[in-house]
């Protein structure tokens, strides 16, 4: 259940997304918060900035990687940003329908694709990258690792220090050690949460 601040930030956001007025999202995403972090958390985990999200588009379009795979997508909303900031493509990939298809589920941006029963999954172009945000759980993560044949990874999440969590964490030592090596990174705004993009490095021993 929503607290009235919650309910009306959301309802904002919607009307954005309606109008397609991208810019207008991130402004309401960055406003100051206070103590309610959950006011944009329901939706969304990070607060990014246009210079975010341009830095994203930039370092894949370098590279010619015109697709982002975003594994544990979420509402989709990031990924909407990106899209649109940036004109690259981006899916969004879940694995519960039964809770995203669910009348107590938060509303999405994008349409979702399940792990389970979507075939087109396993036909994507090896030139993409796959996206992980606020992503919690390490076992699974290697395991999409261990299928991925393309050469990007994007890892978004939280520093030492900033109270937060996410397995993988931007940082992790282990990513060297299965052949992976830090391209660039950026700080999202002054959060303590960290864009880090990876490419692979040598063959992934996993």
């Amino acid at each position: 259940m929503l607290c009235p601040r919650q309910q009306n930030h959301r309802e904002q956001i919607v009307h954005s997304y309606k109008n397609g007025d991208w810019r207008n999202i991130l402004s309401l995403l960055n406003v100051d918060h206070g103590e309610c972090t959950s006011c944009f958390r329901h939706l969304l985990w990070v607060q990014p900035t246009e210079e975010d999200l341009l830095f994203i588009g930039k370092t894949m379009k370098d590279e010619n990687i015109p697709l982002i795979v975003s594994v544990g997508c979420g509402t989709g909303l990031l990924e909407w940003l990106i899209t649109n900031a940036t004109g690259l493509a981006v899916i969004g990939v879940e694995v519960d329908r039964a809770w995203w298809e669910s009348p107590y589920a938060p509303p999405t941006f994008i349409p979702l694709r399940f792990v389970k029963d979507d075939d087109e999954l396993t036909k994507l172009p090896k030139e993409h990258a796959l996206l992980f945000c606020y992503f919690n759980n390490n076992m699974a993560f290697y395991d999409y690792l261990k299928v991925y044949e393309g050469g990007w990874l994007i890892i978004i999440g939280p520093t030492i220090g900033s109270g937060r969590h996410s397995k993988p964490a931007p940082f992790d030592k282990d990513f060297q050690d299965v052949g992976w090596k830090l391209q660039t990174f950026k700080e999202i705004g002054h959060t303590k949460d960290y864009i880090a993009i990876y490419k692979r490095s040598g063959i992934t021993v996993l």
